[in-house]
């Protein structure tokens, strides 16, 4: 698949509002400012019909969903019937996981974490899971000694550390590979 001919719908996945901006559950979002950034991209706008954010240039458009992780799935719905894009050709989901250690990230076609409201919110509107997955790894409990739940875990704010590792290697090595090895930005 030629990626760089292609427009790409990437549709990063996060809770609104203050709260949870620094979140390990807002990694979605926090990669998509970092891509917009780099990308050079016009500030956000708010697309009321769609609920979201959305950013483009002539190879991309990215999504904000202002709903909550749970809810993603009926905004991608509308983003995919709006567009009429080809799900499995042109959908990119961009989202935290638990599974992957941070400073890892996986780039897979239909395959996710064990656990995943926001992935299976979308899954379950979209009918199907033949969709791109950016995967960013956000566990580092045994470095934080984190005792807790693991939703109570994704809802806590990154530490300053963690955010540098995020925007200093990890983003920037996954938008060397989306452009190097995907042809996409």
């Amino acid at each position: 698949m030629n990626l760089n001919t292609i427009m790409k719908y990437i549709v990063g996945l996060g809770n609104k509002g203050p709260k949870y901006k620094f979140s390990r559950h807002n990694a979605g979002f926090l990669f998509l400012d970092f891509l917009k950034s780099a990308l050079n991209l016009p500030n956000w706008k708010t697309k009321k019909n769609l609920s979201s954010l959305l950013t483009s240039n002539q190879k991309v458009k990215l999504y904000k969903p202002q709903t909550y992780m749970n809810s993603s799935g009926q905004i991608v719905k509308k983003i995919c019937r709006q567009t009429r894009l080809k799900i499995e050709k042109e959908l990119i989901i961009v989202h935290d996981d638990l599974d992957i250690p941070l400073g890892k990230w996986k780039f897979n076609l239909a395959k996710g974490p064990k656990e995943h409201n926001g992935i299976l919110s979308i899954e379950q509107s979209l009918g199907q899971n033949n969709f791109w997955r950016l995967r960013i790894g956000v566990d580092n409990r045994s470095a934080t000694h984190f005792k807790s739940t693991g939703t109570d875990y994704l809802l806590s704010p990154f530490q300053p550390e963690e955010l540098d590792l995020l925007k200093n290697k990890v983003f920037p090595e996954i938008i060397n590979y989306l452009d190097q090895d995907a042809g996409l930005v």
